[in-house]
């Protein structure tokens, strides 16, 4: 009967339509699908190459990291976008204060 209220506490679903039931089941088939999408890209290695395919993309991963860090450093903490708009702000308060004393 409809007014029959399940472990979910749903009114009239069966438990098996019941969607928090179903959220157990969709993690644990989440948690399986990744540890076997990692434990194929630890073992499987392309033809030649010493390195996994986990190794080679913590080793691209690296590189950019490196490659992002250098070019942080060579920006310096002044970089010229800093002063462009630095100046943009100028000239808009410089802008405002005129249009200001016209009003």
């Amino acid at each position: 009967p409809a007014s029959e209220v399940n472990d979910g506490g749903c009114p009239g679903k069966p438990d098996h339509l019941n969607p928090w039931t179903l959220l157990g089941d969709i993690a644990r088939t989440s948690v399986a699908c990744i540890a076997l999408a990692l434990a194929f890209a630890g073992l499987a290695r392309r033809p030649g190459s010493d390195l996994s395919l986990l190794g080679e993309l913590h080793l691209a991963w690296l590189r950019l990291h490196h490659s992002r860090i250098h070019l942080r450093r060579r920006s310096g903490s002044g970089s010229a976008d800093e002063a462009y708009f630095q100046r943009l702000s100028q000239l808009a308060e410089a802008e405002e204060n005129e249009s200001g004393g016209r009003s």
